[in-house]
């Protein structure tokens, strides 16, 4: 079993990630799903949907990366839990 300081020093690591992350997935929302959303209205609004491939391709991808930013989140939060609930017990 790893010891309390190396637990701490693991904790202490996984926040520094997580408030890294935390930047990354609030630049990730402001062009992936609010572009995403905008797009989605204009073609509503126009009723045709042409595929731009670099404008729309490009946003398609920062809506990728946006879900896979919030999967990897969870899995943090609960490593993090899990490293606070060996440290509790």
């Amino acid at each position: 079993m790893e010891n309390k300081s190396e637990l701490i020093e693991q904790l202490q690591s996984l926040i520094a990630i997580k408030i890294l992350h935390a930047i990354a997935l609030s630049f990730s929302f402001l062009y992936g799903p609010l572009t995403g959303l905008a797009w989605i209205i204009i073609c509503l609004k126009n009723k045709k949907f042409e595929w731009d491939a670099s404008t729309n391709t490009i946003n398609f991808t920062a809506l990728v990366v946006f879900l896979v930013l919030v999967w990897t989140k969870r899995l943090l939060d609960k490593k993090i839990e899990t490293i606070k609930s060996k440290l509790a017990g």
